[in-house]
């Protein structure tokens, strides 16, 4: 997939910002849906290298990407997760499927949300596009803390 992204000029302080589609995370050659793909192959056991194989990148790439998403970044994943559950539908957050690690359970909340949004509004956004949205476009870049003036 070929992006070319946008720009835009903000209007109080005329800075200009990089716009990207949610499909494609900050920083990053490859789509959220595969770095997400391998995020959950990592939270059910399977291992950098073997990701990497059945990816085709280099074990350098996929272990970058496992990297960073440990903590604190998984609780923030998770916050966005919950922020999200509760505005589209709270029944999410009542017995979610168990998970054995913060990551898991941040992006089971994150693509029950994206399923359910898509349920309630009648998207047809892919449920990646939505998580990628969700996040903020960072599923693996944290964000950044506000500029000081």
């Amino acid at each position: 997939m070929t992006v070319t992204p946008r720009r835009a000029r903000c209007a109080d302080c005329s800075a200009t910002q990089i716009l990207l589609p949610t499909e494609v995370v900050v920083r990053r050659a490859d789509s959220t849906e595969a770095i997400g793909i391998a995020l959950i192959a990592n939270v059910g056991g399977v291992g950098f290298r073997t990701i990497a194989a059945r990816f085709g990148r280099p074990e350098s790439t996929v272990r970058r990407w496992l990297r960073a998403v440990r903590e604190p970044h998984a609780q923030w994943l998770y916050r966005r997760g919950v922020d999200q559950a509760v505005l589209i539908d709270r029944e999410l957050l009542v017995r979610p499927a168990p998970q054995r690690t913060v990551l898991g359970h941040a992006l089971n909340l994150l693509a029950g949300a994206a399923v359910r949004f898509r349920d309630c509004f009648g998207s047809t956004e892919p449920v990646w596009s939505l998580i990628g949205f969700f996040a903020n476009g960072r599923l693996l870049a944290p964000p950044r803390p506000p500029l000081r003036s």
